[in-house]
């Protein structure tokens, strides 16, 4: 087998008699493009080990280098939380799921953040908390589609009445059949709001 990776101003000749393996390729790749890419095939199996002087913490060697609690909950299992409401003062003590990010209060139904008890994932603080709950949670993703982009990418129900899927001539189309002045539409969202919602 003969194996050519040119790049610029370096190329790199590798020849076997035998078939390459993917790794070995890979490696060839890395010495012509100069790259330090990291071959991941998704087959590696985890290793865990523990230092004679780490207190009870594994570090995980497929991962970042840091070091994880020996005793991490399984995400879903439930962990102690401390909440103290900002809406309603309550305080209460109670148990979520760990991995969750928020949670819904029980007394006033707030959705609260939940945040690390000591800044680090896993770790339980002095009095047994994992989480500590005491601001609202921010939920950045869109929970509403009434604003108007998302009603602009919505389909239609009625197979006769054209969204902004279908083709500027297909809309036209529709909007002479209904009657509908479009002279002034330049672009296709002008076209599409002039669609008469139902």
């Amino acid at each position: 087998m003969k194996l050519k990776i040119e790049n610029n101003d370096l190329t790199v000749t590798v020849e076997a008699t035998r078939e390459l393996s993917f790794e070995e390729v890979f490696k060839s790749h890395q010495l012509a493009t100069g790259r330090d890419d990291e071959l991941s095939t998704g087959r590696e199996e985890k290793h865990m080990f523990t230092p004679e002087d780490s207190n009870g913490l594994v570090r995980d060697t497929n991962t970042e280098p840091e070091l994880i609690p020996a005793s991490m909950p399984k995400n879903g299992e439930m962990v102690k939380a401390e909440f103290m409401c900002p809406q309603c003062g309550y305080d209460k003590v109670t148990h979520v799921k760990f991995g969750f990010n928020h949670w819904s209060f029980p007394g006033c139904g707030i959705r609260l953040f939940l945040a690390y008890a000591t800044g680090t994932l896993g770790e339980k603080d002095a009095n047994g908390f994992y989480y500590k709950a005491n601001r609202e949670f921010i939920s950045h993703a869109p929970e509403n589609s009434d604003d108007d982009f998302s009603k602009m990418f919505t389909r239609s129900d009625n197979p006769e009445k054209p969204d902004a899927y279908d083709t500027i001539p297909d809309i036209k189309k529709y909007l002479d059949k209904h009657g509908i002045d479009y002279s002034h539409a330049k672009f296709k969202g002008d076209y599409v709001d002039l669609i008469p919602e139902d």
